[in-house]
């Protein structure tokens, strides 16, 4: 299928693909994305779900996960591309990265410990960066919590190559629009028992995780 952005002008086709993943909150798909000046990607695409794109408070929140990501310029960070709405939701246009999540690859026994300390200081390299980058409005750290780091948003590419996904629930230093205080939000099994508690949260939540 396919559908007409509202958001960006420039783009005049995208045609879905496959399905990456499924969440709460929508789902992530593979798409060829066909710009006016037959310029064409393939780009991972966050589509919020119909139930949830008239919740004021998630839409803003999926822009703010946008402006975020848009501040973080990082090999170990997923990328994005733009923002523009699909059917009347709210989509969110990503890197595609050709690989398997930290779980599914888990599922497949355990893992070289080599190779789980490879992920482990790519990721934390990854959560240092999204803590020390600069905004780009006030010049002032972002203070980046990530709050729900777990092996399904950690991305490992068929090169070797490691991606942080799922800054939705992320909280930081930057004039936001959605709100982010007022629920307590990770998974279980990853998070930290001052998370539990729903007190003040610092970015050690995020090495506990």
């Amino acid at each position: 299928s396919d559908g007409r952005p509202a958001l960006s002008a420039s783009i005049q086709r995208i045609e879905f693909l496959e399905t990456l993943g499924k969440g709460g909150f929508g789902a992530v798909y593979l798409a060829q994305v066909t710009r006016s000046d037959r310029f064409v990607q393939r780009l991972a695409i966050k589509i919020m779900s119909p139930e949830h794109k008239d919740h004021p408070d998630l839409v803003a929140r999926q822009r703010d996960e946008a402006r975020l990501l848009a501040q973080l310029n990082h090999d170990h960070i997923v990328k994005v591309i733009d923002m523009s709405e699909v059917h009347g939701r709210p989509a969110l246009l990503m890197e595609y990265v050709e690989g398997v999540d930290g779980h599914t690859l888990r599922q497949q026994g355990p893992l070289p410990v080599a190779a789980a300390l490879e992920i482990v200081q790519a990721t934390a390299s990854a959560l240092n960066a999204a803590w020390n980058t600069p905004s780009t409005l006030t010049g002032q750290p972002l203070r980046v919590i990530h709050r729900d780091i777990k092996p399904s948003n950690l991305l490992i590419s068929r090169y070797g190559g490691l991606k942080v996904l799922d800054f939705g629930v992320a909280r930081a230093d930057f004039d936001r629009e959605g709100t982010t205080t007022s629920m307590q939000y990770g998974t279980a099994r990853f998070m930290a028992p001052e998370q539990w508690l729903s007190g003040a949260l610092s970015h050690t939540v995020d090495i506990y995780a």
